[in-house]
């Protein structure tokens, strides 16, 4: 009999569909190796009424086998911890029987290269009758050696035995590759490549005769690579590394095509990780992503270590994609004024207002695009061209925030030195007025039944509510109708308000919401300014407020996004000496882990929910899907292995779930990577064709615009 498990964790895997291997099953062997020295052949595909499938156990190695290839007719080949590599074949006159019996047919040290470490990875090339078989071995020092031999069946033979390969010997020794160990060799036969990746956190592509590297990458975030894939059909060079990014190559130009972090690492010193103990602590000291390989053209499939489990990926090409550039410093705000609002006007504005050179303002049928940016300008874009169409130029104090009033072709501005202001880009004209003592950092529009108001925080912890009245000529003139001073308390060590990061208007209950730097969400009646409710779920400062129906998303510097239902304050709004009611949140999106949540931008059109964080992703998450939960689910195997009798308990026990915590939801459904810029307002536009496009203002100045 056959144990049924290995002894130790499972090092390597492999699956041959070798004819000389089986006999009479519709498929092949899966061999694995082990820590324990030893490597099992399993039937995968015979009677799975049978307990045991191990069907035979190949021992010899001294030391945790580390690799294995499949010669492609008739042997095997593993490489362990103990310096050698060894060859199997099938013992001769059982070709009959259900299954081969292998033998090992020669052990071959690794000493004569040079090297004094065991192998970590191999590749083959060359497989068959009559070919010159040449394997490469890399080992755990950084070397690559080449063992070949040439197969001496004559040609024609019809009925030839599998190769005798008793003759493989040493051919090449590399030394000058790497300067630490190969972790994985993947060869590239019709451009006679071999790629290897090392600890040193670089990949080499080697010209698989010589030995020549002619591209050398070297890892910008200084981990090692994890996995490496080659797109035969865009002759492109795919990696994934340690930290979760992924990277597309293209070996002939040696440039970089791509970049983007898929997965993000678990935090080690995150309060997740410290609850889960020792066996979350392990788990996140493990790579983000690593082992890439093709489901099929177009799909790849990896692994997530940390996660336990395995993902599929789309690789997506010819993506839509353009960059606004003309901004010197940091995008603050994007905004869209529809073209119905657009006045005969425009048209006819005079040198004066523009500027010629810098081109001509849009016509009517077209959207008016505008971002606001540190550098103190407020510019127009052609949504089409990707051009700057005009400009409008800030002179007193730096813009901080801005938001459109589309029904008044109005922009609003906040101001550094606590002003307000209304610029009109029709007619070029502005109006300011200033009542707070900090800067304004966000605005609001709220279009109460009784008034409609414009809401601004400030970072002197106040919330003011403006009238947009206008005078007998038509002259706009705003003024404060209101203020909430000091809304959120003073901070405790400082002594100083509480600043005010957000503001929105919940339109079904007719009340104000905020968030402020003491990671608390308060609502205020809009009739009489009392506060209505207090909500308390988020760890750090609130950095952006949504609405959606009877919902509130919050967004936070601790990278989570929650979901509050607000429907109970429609109860309690105009009931005379109604209680405050505090709230926690309904559901929670892990949307950004380790990272400040930006921005937050409804999609309507779409039902889902776009963010952006420091992280430098914008992510698009349907709401209405619960999460993945790992840890769930490995409990669930858990219980579902743990059912019937002599039944051994997991070796890591997982933490109980706690009863109170939040819902996890939210199903990523698109994500995009800005690379090293740091998207931090977004904006959203629908074209003629109703498809709908993400504009992300980023911290250098840029403007990214995808299609989703």
């Amino acid at each position: 009999a056959t144990a049924r498990n290995h002894q130790g964790a499972v090092t390597t895997l492999m699956y041959s569909c070798d004819p000389l291997f089986s006999v009479g099953t519709s498929g092949g062997l899966l061999f694995t190796g082990s820590a324990d020295r030893t490597i099992k052949v399993w039937d995968i595909w015979g009677d799975q009424q049978q307990e045991e499938t191990c069907v035979q156990t190949l021992v010899g190695h001294g030391a945790t086998v580390t690799a294995m290839v499949d010669s492609g007719y008739g042997s095997i080949i593993t490489c362990a911890c103990d310096c050698t590599f060894r060859i199997w074949q099938p013992l001769a006159g059982r070709e009959m029987l259900l299954h081969a019996f292998f033998s090992c047919t020669q052990t071959v040290s690794l000493a004569p290269s040079g090297s004094e470490s065991w192998a970590n990875s191999m590749a083959l090339m060359g497989s068959g009758i009559n070919q010159q078989w040449s394997l490469y071995v890399g080992d755990a020092v950084g070397h690559i050696s080449v063992f070949q031999h040439r197969n001496g069946t004559s040609e024609g033979s019809a009925a030839a035995p599998p190769p005798d390969m008793k003759d493989l010997v040493l051919h090449q020794a590399w030394t000058h590759l790497h300067s630490l160990g190969v972790t994985a060799l993947e060869l590239v036969i019709e451009h006679n490549f071999l790629i290897s990746l090392s600890f040193d956190c670089t990949c080499a592509v080697i010209d698989a005769s010589t030995g020549t590297p002619f591209l050398k990458v070297e890892n910008p975030r200084h981990v090692r690579y994890t996995g490496v894939v080659w797109d035969s059909h865009q002759d492109q060079l795919i990696l994934c590394d340690h930290a979760g990014y992924f990277q597309a190559w293209n070996t002939f130009t040696e440039h970089v095509i791509a970049s983007r972090q898929v997965v993000t690492p678990m935090d080690v010193h995150s309060p997740a990780v410290v609850r889960g103990g020792a066996h979350a602590r392990a788990a996140a000291l493990l790579p983000a992503v690593t082992n890439l390989t093709w489901l099929y053209p177009g799909t790849l499939i990896c692994l997530r270590p940390q996660q336990g489990s395995m993902q599929q990926w789309k690789v997506a090409r010819e993506l839509t994609s353009f960059e606004y550039v003309g901004h010197t410093d940091e995008v603050v705000a994007i905004a869209l004024i529809p073209a119905p609002q657009i006045s005969e006007k425009t048209a006819s504005m005079s040198e004066e207002t523009m500027n010629p050179a810098l081109g001509s303002p849009r016509k009517n049928d077209e959207v008016m695009l505008f971002s606001a940016s540190l550098d103190n300008t407020m510019r127009c874009w052609d949504e089409y061209d990707v051009t700057e169409r005009f400009r409008m130029k800030e002179e007193e104090s730096e813009i901080s925030c801005m938001i459109p009033l589309s029904h008044l072709n109005l922009l609003v501005t906040g101001n550094d030195d606590g002003s307000i202001r209304w610029w009109n880009p029709d007619l070029g004209s502005l109006t300011s007025a200033t009542h707070h003592d900090n800067t304004v950092c966000c605005l609001a529009h709220a279009p109460t039944s009784r008034e409609e108001y414009l809401l601004s925080g400030s970072y002197d912890g106040s919330i003011g509510l403006w009238v947009m009245g206008r005078a007998r000529d038509g002259r706009l003139l705003p003024h404060q109708d209101a203020r909430i001073p000091d809304a959120h308390g003073y901070e405790s060590f400082t002594g100083c308000p509480v600043e005010i990061l957000a503001v929105e208007f919940f339109s079904l209950a007719q009340c104000y919401v905020s968030g402020g730097n003491d990671s608390v969400i308060r609502c205020w009646n809009s009739t009489d300014l009392s506060r209505v409710a207090t909500l308390r779920g988020h760890n750090e400062s609130v950095t952006c407020l949504a609405v959606d129906a009877n919902f509130l998303f919050s967004g936070s510097e601790d990278g989570t996004v929650l979901i509050w239902n607000l429907s109970v304050l429609e109860g309690v709004i105009g009931v005379a000496d109604a209680p405050e009611v505090t709230l926690g949140p309904t559901a929670m999106i892990e949307a950004h882990p380790g990272a400040t949540v930006h921005a937050m931008l409804m999609l309507p059109s779409l039902g889902f929910l776009a963010t952006c964080g420091s992280d430098s992703k914008v992510n698009v998450w349907d709401y209405t899907v619960p999460a993945f939960d790992p840890m769930a689910a490995a409990a669930a195997t858990t219980d579902a292995d743990g059912e019937g009798e002599g039944k051994e308990p997991a070796e890591f026990p997982l933490p109980p779930r706690d009863p109170g915590a939040v819902d996890r939801v939210g199903k990523l459904v698109r994500g995009f990577n800005c690379g090293e810029h740091e998207p931090r307002c977004l904006c959203s536009s629908v074209l003629g064709d109703g498809r709908v496009s993400i504009l992300a203002g980023t911290k250098e100045g840029t403007i990214t615009r995808v299609e989703i």
